[in-house]
């Protein structure tokens, strides 16, 4: 279960291959310079080959608008399947992708109507043109609209502004799309990832997202289309015949579930992949990485902030004072420092409850510290009912209290943010138990909120946890058995697709509906400040950090990116080279003339 959000990750553009061979461009941050092997002209760029890439898991289906689908790897290989209108440019603003869409504007504004003119030479690998139809279909099944061939309901995310739609028809000529709103969208750039060829998959069904083996898996609008399909163990990617744009000099890409970074590395170590991809970014990861000499690594920040939620339905987390006295003993500093900062060479927490640190629409949430305040926590505490005696376990009715957290296995950092914690919040006199679950907790959470208001008061109304104060949820209370829980969450260029778990926030629903309805970029960024302000007063969660993203590949793969905000350096593929030895000259006959 995933934080919905708006259609794809808007996903990077490729800059291209690079111009000295074997050389690419990432960001300087951990990255360690590719090997040039073209020296005396014994290395040329192979116009076929194989790439086999290693990454954590592979999706259960190949539509990332399904929960089956809607993944890392997911998003980063279907990005060079399905295309998407809008696309991240360099300076991480949305761009339309003009391999798909030669222009997108707003026409009109009373309703709100953008049309979007299609490059005419866009069509699906089947022959059928990309048109109104397939923008229709998304816009729909997002929308929860029809059924699947075995009759039963759509499954889709939950995406804002797709709601916001009225119509959807061919406008003019037969390659331009008219999209009427019925309620203004500010954030229509961001709608419109991952189109579907609707002809093939209203046979096949959205709910399957072409899980199955056949001929459906060869339809594509991108630069490759998929040849094989294991869901959860491989997917294999080859040239789409019909694409229009860039040729791919790669002819076949594998990208294969291995589970664990360990077995990536040995295999990149013995040269029999050629990119690892998908891991987070820890100091181990990069050493390892580092001591491979004939690979190149790169780390940037991402778009995942790693953040500490409250669960409102724990009887002690439900009282607003509760939460204030976490959020104000939390050292965030320190945290970023014993976690990113070997990393990336900092320690710069996120600020925001909208956006990680390096994004355009970044913006610090008005009141949120950074360090911690045991005074300011001691206070919370106190005015919440609490006895707090300096030196003795702080008491609730009586009894001291221990608070849980909750963190996935698969969360690299969860132990050592768990560990500071606990020290953080022995100052307060409060205990904590640490439990770990088989996947991210965040879904759990994100229900949990959606049934409650985040307002404060405990159970009932009466401003004071409930009975349970030895942690939440004792055995048969129906009460999730946790207080606190870390949690990965996706953010972007478009807050919307972050602020709507917290909808029931009082006030947070309307000041967000006037940020997404305004179409001034100025007059928005101040509505959405004022959202993180009631977020700020009412602590459903607190920002941590923003994840590093790394990936490792072979020095003979050339013109790989690394970019913020990208699904991974899969994106741009077709600019990849495959480095080969230079096939000898025939031996000149010395007699010859």
């Amino acid at each position: 279960m995933r934080r919905a959000r708006r259609g794809l990750r808007l996903i990077a553009v490729a800059t291209g291959l690079a111009t000295v061979l074997g050389a690419c461009t990432t960001n300087p941050i951990g990255t360690r310079p590719v090997v040039n092997h073209h020296e005396s002209g014994k290395w040329v760029i192979s116009t076929g080959g194989t790439v086999t890439i290693d990454v954590p898991s592979v999706p259960a289906n190949l539509n990332p608008g399904t929960p089956g689908g809607d993944d890392a790897t997911g998003r980063m290989v279907m990005s060079l399947v399905w295309p998407s209108a809008f696309v991240t440019g360099p300076g991480l603003g949305p761009v339309a992708d003009t391999n798909l869409v030669t222009s997108a504007e707003v026409v009109g504004l009373s309703p709100q109507t953008v049309v979007y003119r299609l490059n005419p030479r866009a069509v699906w690998s089947d022959g059928s043109p990309i048109n109104a139809g397939d923008f229709k279909y998304l816009w729909q099944s997002h929308e929860g609209v029809g059924t699947n061939p075995g009759g039963q309901p759509v499954e889709a995310a939950r995406v804002p502004g797709y709601g916001d739609i009225a119509s959807i028809r061919p406008y003019g000529a037969a390659n331009a799309v008219e999209v009427r709103f019925a309620t203004t969208d500010a954030d229509w750039e961001a709608l419109f990832s991952y189109l579907l060829p609707a002809q093939v998959t209203k046979r096949s069904g959205w709910n399957d997202g072409f899980g199955r083996a056949g001929a459906a898996l060869a339809v594509s609008g991108g630069p490759f289309e998929v040849s094989q399909f294991e869901p959860s163990r491989e997917i294999v990617l080859e040239r789409n015949p019909k694409w229009w744009g860039t040729k791919p000099s790669v002819k076949k890409i594998v990208v294969r579930a291995v589970g664990t970074s360990a077995g990536a590395e040995a295999q990149l170590d013995a040269g029999t992949i050629q990119m690892m991809a998908g891991y987070p970014g820890t100091p181990s990861l990069l050493q390892a990485a580092s001591s491979i000499t004939s690979a190149s690594s790169s780390v940037v920040s991402g778009s995942v902030v790693e953040e500490l939620a409250f669960n409102m339905d724990s009887p002690i987390m439900a009282n607003q004072g509760v939460r204030q006295a976490v959020n104000d003993v939390l050292d965030r500093d320190a945290i970023a420092g014993a976690t990113i900062a070997s990393v990336e060479g900092g320690a710069v927490p996120c600020d925001s409850f909208l956006s990680a640190n390096g994004e355009p629409l970044y913006e610090p949430a008005p009141g949120l510290a950074n360090t911690g305040n045991l005074a300011a926590a001691d206070r919370a505490l106190t005015e919440a009912g609490w006895s707090v005696v300096a030196g003795r376990p702080a008491e609730l009715h009586g009894k001291p209290v221990t608070l849980t957290l909750e963190i996935s296995r698969s969360d690299v950092w969860g132990s050592t943010i768990a560990s500071l914690l606990r020290s953080e919040l022995a100052g307060l006199g409060i205990g904590l138990d640490v439990v770990s679950g088989t996947a991210p907790p965040a879904g759990r959470l994100r229900s949990s909120e959606a049934g409650r208001a985040t307002g404060g008061a405990g159970a009932a109304g009466t401003g004071v946890a409930g009975s349970a104060t030895g942690g939440a949820g004792a055995a048969g209370t129906g009460v999730a058995a946790w207080d606190m829980a870390l949690e990965q969450v996706r953010t972007g260029n478009f807050p919307s697709q972050t602020v709507l778990p917290y909808s029931k926030v009082p006030g947070v629903a309307s000041l967000a509906s006037v940020a997404e309805a305004d179409l001034s970029p100025s007059r928005a960024a101040i509505a959405w400040q004022a959202v993180q302000a009631l977020l700020v007063q009412y602590l459903p969660m607190t920002p941590l950090f923003a994840e590093p993203v790394f990936a490792a590949w072979s020095s003979r793969l050339t013109g790989v990116t690394l970019d913020p905000g990208s699904p991974g350096p899969l994106f741009g593929a077709q600019h990849w080279g495959l480095l080969v030895h230079e096939p000898p000259h025939p031996a000149r006959d010395p007699g010859s003339r």
